[in-house]
């Protein structure tokens, strides 16, 4: 998020209800996402502390995508495809 002033693009943090840590989180500059269509488990989303306007706009943008797609899906195939590499040691030499 440091970068966001830097830049002309905005940056959004999407994590999970479950991922804010109070002493380093401020809930108020999250604000909470929900599927309209149920599917999907809700979401926080997050950005600069200077930049909080840009929220609603990045609020309504990603609720349309929400509907239908899981926006934590992405990463969550990330995290299963770099947990997969790091159990089959791809990278590391073989036979030492």
């Amino acid at each position: 998020m440091e970068v966001r002033p830097q830049i002309d693009i905005p940056i959004l943090r999407i994590f999970k209800d479950i991922e804010v840590d109070p002493e380093i989180d401020d809930k108020p500059q999250a604000t909470l996402i929900t599927s309209e269509s149920g599917k999907f488990e809700p979401v926080l989303i997050g950005t600069h502390k200077d930049y909080i306007e840009e929220r609603e706009t990045l609020r309504a943008s990603l609720s349309e995508i929400f509907r239908r797609r899981s926006l934590m899906e992405p990463f969550k195939r990330i995290n299963t495809a770099l947990q997969q590499v790091h159990e089959q040691k791809v990278g590391e030499e073989r036979g030492k």
